[in-house]
């Protein structure tokens, strides 16, 4: 996990909802997502997990806005400027792999925006965030 994103603790039935709406893989391949879920106001999607080998499940997540909201360039998965590694410049940023990224959503254009937020499965605690990014 980096140390620059927030954490944050939810109950195992809301942390089984946030793994329903896994959408890495559709997003690769149709630019689309499953149902959203809902966090503090706002609509989150998860872009992938870890688990196992004692470690705490979690689901890194990114917010999502729809597209006339998002002030920047938003790109498509896999869109990006010729010669250069799409995929290394993305990995480097500090907003996360998925930020700025172009999505569809029903008939509507949608961006993530990050940095992306880790939920971690801790059986019946109340929410808490960790202190606000550096």
């Amino acid at each position: 996990m980096r140390k620059h994103w927030k954490t944050v603790e939810v109950s195992a039935e809301k942390f089984t909802e946030i793994k329903k709406s896994y959408s890495g893989d559709t997003i690769s391949s149709s630019k689309t997502i499953r149902r959203p879920f809902q966090f503090q106001g706002a609509l989150f999607v998860s872009t992938g997990g870890r688990s196992g080998g004692g470690t705490t499940p979690t689901e890194e997540c990114y917010k999502i806005v729809p597209r006339h909201l998002f002030k920047g360039k938003a790109r498509w998965y896999g869109e990006g400027d010729a010669g250069e590694d799409w995929g290394e410049r993305r990995r480097g940023q500090a907003e996360g792999f998925y930020h700025a990224m172009l999505i569809q959503r029903g008939k509507t254009l949608w961006v993530l925006v990050g940095p992306p937020l880790q939920f971690v499965q801790e059986p019946g605690c109340i929410v808490a965030v960790q202190p606000a990014l550096l």
